[in-house]
């Protein structure tokens, strides 16, 4: 296996690691009774603070672009259903 392939290989699992930690982090807060929009802008501003953290300002401004965009693309699917 190439080291890229390998790269990816281990950035998949801790995509999914991740996702499975904040998952149960939403659950948490839903089961404590904090509304959805409330805990969606704090993963919004905790998302702008961890990518500011070390990274340059066009780099977390790209990044979050690049989150709305997938939102956008949500929200059609959504719509189409």
């Amino acid at each position: 296996m190439s080291p890229e392939a390998r790269i990816a290989e281990v950035h998949v699992a801790d995509v999914a690691n991740a996702r499975d930690l904040l998952r149960r982090a939403i659950e948490t807060a839903g089961e404590q009774w904090i509304p959805a929009n409330a805990i969606a802008d704090a993963l919004i501003l905790e998302l702008i603070d961890f990518g500011s953290k070390g990274a340059p300002a066009e780099r977390v401004s790209a990044y979050l672009r690049g989150v709305a965009m997938l939102f956008d693309r949500s929200a059609a699917r959504l719509d189409a259903n």
